[in-house]
């Protein structure tokens, strides 16, 4: 297999064999021969505006990212103060520390922004970024899909990092011990904040978020795992759920463990891996839910938030136009969460929408959750296909929003889609 010096290609229009491709996956690397090469990929999205990233509140300010390449502010009743550009899609968690918001991005880069809005400072990495950063005290830790984490000091400069063999795509913790985080090599990690290995715990699959607790350390792997290990990394117990995990569980909340599961299940646990209860769901469960006066919250890949008791008895349900992949923040007696189908929701206690608020492309990007790291986009495979002969692979335009989205797939590429997509301009500007 040969391979050659690769580049980064934007969004926009190849022609390759008289078939013309419409390349939307961000920043995907394509050997310049296009020859046959194998692409370590976190998530297939095209362009879009969805919002697959959990809201945070601060000092009574909505801050979230999308994947029309903003971090935005918005008030509270759902009125946009500022948008940031970055130079991709956001699809990590907003970290806030000392009135610095925190977020890495598709373009490889870790932002420091001030509350306005303003670019403090940027640290490039050499992979996408989607996990959340962890700041504790004066360190500033990120992983990235080059399979490194990074320690940063408070105003950017990298102190020191480490490499593992695979991504570092899940959210990380520290305490005062260690920083712990996992990778797609299949290992836990533990390391002093000087950077020093302290200990590795080898799982039978990559590896999900995980979580520091009082101590004890909680993870997950791809291949549905929960399992918990003591402060020097010896397994205490594990739980096998019916099906594969995505890399955004498990959810530790108070003495319980949440996770969803591709069984179509969301699942509690408590601290000793014994399951409490499990509640059904119409799709998957990616990301974990927001305990708010005795109910959780938690949205599916269907487009449903649903409102359900601590005891896994369902109290109501919303649909959206797009699934939901973002944990919701409760703030004013208002659920608020976004959406794939490019809206940030605020509902009443009793499901009703307030208020919603879209972000800069009214076309949802299109999502391929089902890609996995080092997936081949093999361009020979394409060969010879002409516009008329990908139209078996079409899907109907218009299902991905009002934009009229064609979308391309195939069992080993990422989605190639044509869109025309509807521009919103700040009040702000």
């Amino acid at each position: 297999m040969a391979y050659a010096t690769s580049y980064s290609i934007p969004t926009g229009t190849i022609t390759y064999h008289n078939s013309e491709l419409v390349i939307t996956s961000m920043m995907m690397e394509i050997s310049e021969t296009f020859r046959e090469q194998e692409i370590p990929m976190i998530f297939a999205w095209g362009t879009g505006g969805s919002i697959d990233t959990n809201p945070v509140v601060h000092g009574g300010i909505i801050y979230f990212g999308a994947h029309d390449h903003h971090i935005f502010a918005v008030t509270p009743d759902g009125h946009e103060i500022w948008r940031f550009t970055a130079d991709g899609p956001i699809m990590a968690e907003i970290r806030i520390h000392q009135n610095r918001l925190y977020v890495g991005s598709y373009d490889k880069n870790l932002y420091c922004l001030k509350l306005d809005g303003r670019l403090a400072w940027k640290f490039q990495t050499n992979g996408v970024i989607v996990a959340a950063a962890c700041v504790w005290r004066d360190h500033v830790y990120i992983g990235a899909q080059d399979g490194t984490l990074y320690c940063l000091t408070l105003d950017g400069k990298l102190l020191w990092s480490f490499p593992t063999m695979g991504p570092v795509a899940a959210n990380l913790d520290a305490d005062d011990s260690a920083v712990y985080f996992g990778s797609f090599d299949g290992n836990v990690y533990a390391l002093g904040h000087e950077g020093r290995l302290l200990w590795k715990f080898p799982a039978p699959s990559k590896i999900c978020n995980v979580i520091a607790g009082k101590d004890f350390i909680l993870a997950a792997s791809f291949d549905g795992r929960i399992f918990m290990l003591d402060q020097n990394g010896v397994l205490q117990w594990k739980f096998e759920a019916n099906g594969m995990l995505r890399f955004q569980t498990p959810f530790l909340i108070e003495d319980r463990i949440y996770f969803g599961c591709k069984d179509n299940n969301f699942y509690c646990l408590d601290l000793n891996g014994r399951l409490q209860w499990k509640f059904p769901t119409a799709n998957e469960v990616v990301r974990g839910p927001l305990l708010h006066d005795n109910a959780l919250y938690f949205g599916d890949l269907d487009g449903n938030l649903y409102a359900i008791s601590t005891e896994g008895r369902r109290l109501w349900k919303f649909s959206a136009r797009g699934g939901i992949i973002s944990t919701p923040v409760a703030y004013d007696g208002k659920i608020i969460f976004g959406c794939l189908d490019c809206n940030l929701y605020a509902l009443n206690e009793s499901g009703e929408v307030i208020w919603k608020f879209q972000t800069t492309l009214s076309s949802p990007s299109v999502p391929n959750p089902d890609v996995q790291p080092n997936i081949a986009f093999s361009l020979p495979k394409l060969e010879g296909l002409s516009s008329e002969s990908l139209d078996i692979y079409r899907k109907p335009a218009g299902l991905f929003g009002e934009g009229g989205s064609s979308v391309y797939t195939s069992s080993d590429a990422s989605y190639l889609t044509r869109s025309v997509y509807t521009s919103k301009k700040s009040k702000y500007a």
